[in-house]
């Protein structure tokens, strides 16, 4: 109620002339879609869920190792270490560490060239990773209209001037260089003349510079505008809706009514609404992120249902839509078929014949376990079995929204016995999750966040994690050294990662005192455990807020880089997720070459951008894995690495 009340002062009182933003964090995913926040749709308001990513970033970090920590590192950039030696891990961490994303202006020289060329040329002169495009898209239910969306790893799509490079770099500065980059008074041809004095320089040329070079030498069309693409306005035409398309709870359940009231209504009965045209018909909102515009709610009922028959299916269990949480009402009324399904998922013994993922529930059963699952059960990926494990038996609503998913089982034991987890498979298990339980906040401070010299904290603050890092040293002791690739640990506190195995050896001494100073937590960025992308916490997200305020564009960024990238076509935004991000072996013939020489050949073959590499334990004299991103053009890339790609 207060960021509303804000934001009717700011519109009752502000200059019209000037654009209020107003950033709300909540901690409920049902309340980022709640009726009070229509208002946003004015684009004043931007409501943010750190708890929904959280668990889809849990859940994606399962496939793809060390994504917390990739993700995590490039928005949080908050020490600065003393000199160290080159033959250190920690510099390359560090060099990691620092890398940021930033919105760059691209210089005209980078104009109508494909995407794939201009993110080698910045590669390679920058040494930064332009890795997707801030870019205008049509509105399928707006002919004629525009809004600014992220492409991740656009390739193929020619850079335009309206489009802004999302590109992780170092500091602003080379950002800027970005920018400047053969910009000025120059005219095209003086631009492609000391563009390619510059590129004389390399003793090698592979892949695509070669190419950008030989179109440079053959014409100067490498720097003329290219043909705009026909967009009729039938491409973007769309039958028309008597509601708004958009405004709908976090369930989905109010928009798929509609649409079974409008299937079953003839259209006599509103055809002073069809014949009207879209204009006068109440404003349908626009979507903040690519999960409303590319939602799979397009239900279609059979013709001649009865709007009886069409709320029997709706209210169906598992439910017609499985990318929302099943509604209470559905929940509530189908008590019995959520029970049956519950006994006849529960297990005794684990006994599969390929890898399941084992989830440890020790202290309390997750309160929004369905975004963790529903991203294990991605149609892009590999969906393995799910083995709960969970000291007592949970109700239809807790199950509902479990149960509804294909291979999820229940396991009833303790997480904290050494038998239990045995039984439960986790010894075969591909990963093994241990969450926390964080349906009660046990930080009760009141002094700010920023200031906890008076903070009065309950006792659960100090003993809410005691119960996952026993868990965690039960899984270490059956699994060993192998335990850095299996599991994952949820902590509510942050600063419990140092109670993790393995435990921090990096000297005090390398940090400045006056960063330890200002921030306490600073430190926890660089604990092998979160290194690795073994520990996670939500309190990690809290960049959410910060970087939405400098750039607009975070929350869909840090969406795409975890559930996939759309791809632009002739009637916008794909329905499906075409750009992801995952990790891969080394290519046969690259290991012990420059990270440069990889890069080049995934860019050029594969058809893949290299974002960074996860080392693995003694690079270096490294006591653990960790993550690497953007490495330097000159880094050596060792066989036993992964790296991260966009494909």
């Amino acid at each position: 109620m207060r960021a509303l009340s804000v934001y009717r002062f700011c519109r009752t009182n502000g200059s019209k002339a000037h654009h209020i933003r107003i950033i709300v964090e909540v901690l409920n995913p049902a309340t980022q879609r709640s009726a009070v926040w229509d208002e946003k749709y004015s684009g004043s308001i931007e409501v943010i869920c750190p708890t929904k990513i959280h668990y889809k970033l849990m859940a994606r970090s399962c496939v793809v190792k060390g994504l917390y920590t990739l993700i995590t590192n490039l928005f949080t950039s908050e020490l600065r270490l003393k000199h160290v030696e080159e033959t250190d891990f920690l510099s390359e961490y560090f060099s990691s560490f620092d890398n940021e994303i930033y919105p760059v202006i691209l210089a005209p020289a980078f104009y109508y060239h494909p995407f794939e060329e201009v993110a080698e040329i910045i590669f390679e002169t920058f040494g930064s990773t332009m890795f997707a495009l801030d870019t205008p898209v049509g509105l399928s239910h707006a002919p004629g209209r525009t809004k600014h969306r992220v492409l991740l790893f656009p390739k193929g799509r020619l850079i335009k001037p309206d489009d802004v490079g999302l590109v992780i770099t170092k500091d602003l500065n080379t950002a800027h260089a970005i920018s400047r980059f053969q910009s000025g008074t120059q005219d095209h041809q003086d631009t492609a003349g000391d563009f390619l004095n510059y590129y004389n320089r390399n003793t090698e040329e592979v892949g695509l510079l070669k190419r950008v070079r030989q179109s440079i030498d053959s014409s100067n069309i490498l720097f003329t505008k290219a043909s705009p693409s026909r967009r009729e306005s039938s491409l973007w035409s769309r039958g028309h809706s008597i509601f708004p398309e958009d405004a709908d709870s976090e369930f989905g359940l109010e928009t798929q009514f509609r649409k079974a009231i409008q299937d079953v209504y003839t259209s006599e009965k509103y055809s002073e609404w069809r014949s009207k045209p879209p204009a006068e018909h109440i404003s349908p909102p626009e979507g903040d992120n690519e999960e409303e515009v590319n939602s799979d709610s397009n239900f279609r009922f059979p013709k001649s249902v009865s709007l009886e028959n069409a709320a029997e299916m709706l209210l169906a269990w598992p439910p017609l839509r499985m990318t929302t949480p099943p509604h209470p009402a559905v929940l509530e009324q189908r008590e019995k078929e959520i029970l049956d399904n519950l006994k006849e998922r529960t297990l005794t013994l684990v006994e599969f014949n390929i890898p399941h993922i084992l989830v440890c529930c020790q202290l309390g059963w997750p309160s929004n376990f369905f975004y963790f699952l529903s991203e294990l059960r991605n149609p892009k990926s590999a969906n393995p079995p799910v083995v709960i494990l969970y000291p007592e038996e949970p109700s239809h609503t807790q199950w509902g929204c479990v149960g509804m998913f294909e291979n999820v089982f229940l396991l009833k034991g303790s997480p904290k016995y050494e038998l239990d987890l045995m039984r439960g498979g986790v010894i075969q298990a591909a990963r093994i999750v241990i969450l926390a339980n964080q349906g009660q906040p046990v930080d009760l401070a009141g002094t700010g966040v920023m200031d906890d010299r008076f903070a009065n904290r309950g006792a659960a603050a100090y003993t809410s994690d005691i119960g996952n890092i026993l868990v965690a040293a039960n899984v270490q002791r059956l699994y060993g050294d192998k335990v850095v690739d299996k599991v994952i640990v949820e902590m509510q506190h942050a600063d419990a990662f140092h109670y993790l195995r393995p435990h921090s050896n990096i000297p005090l001494s390398q940090f400045r005192r006056n960063d330890m100073r200002r921030k306490s937590e600073a430190l926890i960025p660089f604990g092998p455990p979160y290194m690795e992308g073994k520990a996670t916490s939500l309190a990690m997200l809290g960049f959410l807020v910060r970087s939405s305020f400098l750039n607009r564009n975070t929350i869909s960024i840090v969406e795409q880089l975890i559930m996939g990238g759309f791809a632009v076509t002739e009637e916008g935004l794909s329905k499906d997720r075409q750009r992801i991000l995952h990790h891969m072996e080394v290519p046969a013939g690259y290991a012990n070459r420059t990270f440069q020489k990889l890069f080049t050949y995934l860019l050029h073959e594969r058809s893949m951008l290299a974002i960074g590499l996860y080392r693995v334990r003694g690079n270096l004299g490294a006591p653990t894995s960790y993550v690497f991103t953007n490495p330097q053009k000159g880094c050596i890339v060792n066989p036993d690495d992964l790296v991260y790609v966009i494909t």
